[in-house]
């Protein structure tokens, strides 16, 4: 939620079952609910994500068999969701060995395409900042954000 949206966006999800998660510069959302569609229709918030919270001390943990059956079963839910032919990643180190390794596991069990541009299914990984310790996958539930309106003409 961007912060000069932050009242309205509050309004805008009083219908929904929400809590407000501290994060960092941005707030997180969490919504109580599985039925996705609903957000979609969202005015004021930027991008709905799927948060998992993974309690592995570094990201190299989320290659263990455990932990990356649980994040292909986020990305499983997202994906039937809707249609994405790509995906990307954000997370601080993307270059190093341990993320291009995830990013070559991730496109080998989806069939989805790496593009760290223009990647339809945003994959953010960060160190939880709601929980004492470990890691958040969030994956976006759109092929773009919420703030590219299908009624947009122009930039």
């Amino acid at each position: 939620m961007l912060p000069g949206l932050k009242p309205a966006a509050r309004l805008e999800l009083t219908s929904y079952p929400a809590t407000l998660l501290p994060g960092g510069d941005e707030e997180t959302i969490r919504l109580k609910s599985a039925h996705w569609s609903r957000f979609r229709a969202l005015r004021t918030v930027v991008a709905v994500y799927l948060l998992e919270h993974y309690p592995v001390p570094r990201p190299k943990g989320l290659l263990g068999h455990q932990q990356f059956t649980r994040l292909l079963a986020q990305l499983q839910r997202v994906l039937a969701a809707d249609r994405f032919e790509s995906f990307r990643l954000a997370a601080a180190g993307r270059d190093s060995a341990v993320f291009q390794r995830l990013i070559g596991a991730i496109g080998q069990a989806t069939g989805l395409r790496f593009d760290p541009d223009e990647g339809e299914l945003l994959l953010r990984i960060r160190p939880a900042a709601w929980q004492a310790a470990g890691w958040e996958v969030l994956a976006r539930l759109t092929p773009r954000p919420l703030s590219a309106r299908a009624w947009r003409v122009c930039n």
